[in-house]
This record gives C-alpha cells, sequence and structure tokens, in this order.
C-alpha cells in the first residue's frame, strides 16, 4: 500500500506524514483519526477535558505530544487555503475522506457532499442576514461552512448520528468563525448524545471556545419539543379535526385495525 502522504492534497501532505508515522506504532487509521478529533475538541472546550487527555496520553505515550503538532500542522492547511472572507476549506473532511476511501477503515465510510455542490446549493437557497440554517445530515459541515462564508451573519446548527462528523462539524465551524451548535443525535428520533456551542466568544488566549451544550438548550430540542404541541395543533386544525378528543378516538379505532394514519 502507498504512503498516506502522497494520496493527500499539497496541503495535507505534511499532516498526512505525521499521521501515518503514529498509526504504524499504536492503532490504525480510523481510530488515530477518532482520538484525533477527541483531542481537539477536548483542547477547546472551556476547560478543557482531562478525561481524553488522560486516556490519550496512557495510549499514545510520548507520541501524545504529537497530537499537538498535528493539529498546529492542520491549522497551517486551513490558513492556506482561506484566502479571503468568502473562501472556506474542509481539510478535516477532505483528510476522512481519502482514509475511508483508500485504507477502508472499518470505523469510518461517509462521503461528503462536494465543495462545488455546496456552493451551488448556498447560491440557490440566498441566504440573508440572522437566516437560521440548519443541516440534519451535517458530515464535516461542508454546507455550514459554504453558507457562512456567503453570509457570515446567519446561525447556523448541525446535526449528526455519527460523533465524528459531529465533532469534525464543530471543529470546522470553530476554525471559521462560524456562530451555532453542533448536536450529535438522531434527527429522525432525537435521540441525544452530547452537543457543542460554536463560538459563543472568543477567549482571552485568542482561542475560539466550543463548550458543552445540554440537551434542553439544543436548538433542534427545541423546535421539536417545545413547539410539538403548537405544531400538532396546526396539523389537526389544518386537516379538518375539531379537537383532541375526535383525533384520539381516530387513533384508537385505527390502531385497532392495524393502522394509523391522521391523513
Amino acid at each position: 500500500m502507498g504512503s498516506l502522504k502522497k494520496e493527500m492534497p499539497p496541503e495535507l501532505q505534511e499532516f498526512a506524514a505525521i499521521f501515518e508515522d503514529m498509526c504504524h506504532r499504536h492503532t490504525d487509521y480510523g481510530t488515530l483519526f477518532c482520538d484525533f478529533c477527541d483531542y481537539w475538541v477536548g483542547g477547546m472546550k472551556l476547560n478543557g477535558d482531562l478525561e481524553v487527555a488522560t486516556r490519550l496520553n496512557k495510549k499514545y505515550g510520548e507520541d501524545y505530544k504529537k497530537f499537538n503538532l498535528l493539529v498546529s500542522t492542520m491549522i497551517l492547511a486551513y490558513n492556506k487555503k482561506i484566502v479571503d472572507d468568502n473562501s472556506w476549506y474542509d481539510g478535516l473532511g477532505t483528510f476522512y475522506e481519502v482514509i475511508a476511501s483508500r485504507y477502508k477503515s472499518s470505523r469510518l465510510g461517509q462521503f461528503f457532499t462536494p465543495h462545488h455542490i455546496c456552493d451551488l446549493m448556498t447560491q440557490l437557497q440566498n441566504p440573508v442576514e440572522r437566516d437560521t440554517v440548519l443541516d440534519p445530515c451535517s458530515g464535516s459541515g461542508r454546507l455550514l461552512l459554504s453558507a457562512h462564508a456567503y453570509n457570515p451573519k446567519i446561525m447556523c446548527y448541525a446535526t449528526d448520528v455519527d460523533p465524528v462528523c459531529a465533532k469534525m462539524s464543530a471543529l470546522n465551524m470553530a476554525m471559521h468563525g462560524v456562530r451555532g451548535e453542533v448536536s450529535c443525535m438522531n434527527a429522525l428520533s432525537m435521540e441525544w448524545h452530547f452537543g457543542l456551542i460554536i463560538n459563543p466568544m472568543f477567549s482571552t488566549d485568542g482561542c475560539p471556545p466550543i463548550p458543552h451544550l445540554q440537551e434542553i438548550e439544543c436548538f433542534e430540542y427545541s423546535i421539536f419539543y417545545v413547539n410539538k404541541e403548537a405544531l400538532r395543533e396546526r396539523a389537526l386544525a389544518a386537516n379538518g379535526f375539531a379537537d383532541r378528543k375526535t383525533v384520539e378516538a381516530k387513533i384508537a379505532l385505527e390502531k385497532s385495525d392495524g393502522q394509523l394514519s391522521l391523513f
């Protein structure tokens, strides 16, 4: 199998060389990438993440300090590609796709919307100031990066059921100065795992913090649960049901027949 470095675009080759060297001594590509995302996200929390630091220090020993080198090298790659306020770059997602496709890492597998398609979708939507943009399957957060580059005065909300994707979205949004939230959750069942607030303020050391988000604070939680009753009543009225008793009687009848439909 060829060098990982050769599979990468020029700006990611130094990162790939350090990454591959660590893999040869410790673990597989997928596991190391997950650990790298954990390290970076943990370092950007308001008080750090002692649990993650202890786990990775024990696992990687002397090579633990190379995580900081990986982070700084990735930041330099972003710095090379983001040349003005209207440009954006997804180094994490690009690297992720290469190791997922070329090395068939068992813990990886997603492939993300191409950059030019993200920009096309943004232009079609034409987000304006104070718009809210929500991506329920965010991947590495590309659609939100594109929307923010188009209009930085929007609020962005990312959701993904995959923890690695949620963390990539959080890091990408933080790197680009995007304000919003990232939730690791199932956008269909609303099963919650964790959440992060992106760029609520800038810390004194210049690092954009990404503090934890509680489920009750989550934007998706509020629009689904808090407004659930109002949305239900509106839906019932639109379909000709005068009150809830009528609906409940209809539900009981259809359950007895093994079916359920309000429409």
